[in-house]
């Protein structure tokens, strides 16, 4: 694994242990991230009339859009930061 490719053998389990850790809190943030905004945009679109459903619809397709930005924007800091 590339997070771990510059670890001693003995600060492997370390290591691991640290990026495991840093998926899990980053995972638990980008989930309550995502569900904020899908939650905020759906009761503007409330607010302002909107049928459930159609608030639904949108609440969801901010935070799906937001989701695949965030995924492009790692996917362009893994390429530019590539190691050699």
């Amino acid at each position: 694994m590339l997070a771990m490719a510059g670890a001693d053998a003995g600060d492997a389990g370390l290591a691991s242990g640290l990026n495991n850790t840093a998926q899990q809190a980053g995972a638990a943030v980008g989930t309550a991230v995502l569900a904020t905004l899908a939650a905020s945009t759906t009761a503007n679109r409330l607010s302002h009339g909107a049928s459930d459903v159609l608030a639904l619809r949108d609440g969801y397709s901010v935070a799906w859009l937001t989701a695949a930005g965030f995924v492009l924007a790692a996917l362009l800091l893994a390429t530019l930061s590539g190691r050699e």
